[in-house]
C-alpha cells in the first residue's frame, strides 16, 4: 500500500474515532421508573445529519 494512501486512511480513522467518541460522550442513559431504560442523544439534528453524510461518503469512496 502506498504511504500516502496509508496516511490518508489513518487520518480518516482518527477523524471517525474522534466523531464517534463525541457521539458517545453525548449519549445519556435515561432510566424510567417503569419500563425499559433508553438512550438519549444530546446532539443537534444538524450534527446527526453531518455524521450520517460523512459515513455515507466514507463507504462510497
Amino acid at each position: 500500500m502506498p504511504k500516502i494512501r496509508y496516511e490518508r486512511l489513518a487520518d480518516q480513522l482518527n477523524l471517525t474515532v474522534r466523531d464517534f467518541q463525541y457521539v458517545l460522550d453525548n449519549a445519556k442513559i435515561i432510566k424510567k421508573g417503569f419500563g425499559k431504560s433508553y438512550l438519549r442523544l444530546e446532539i443537534t439534528e444538524g450534527e446527526l445529519e453531518r455524521y450520517k453524510q460523512g459515513l455515507k461518503n466514507m463507504i462510497k469512496g
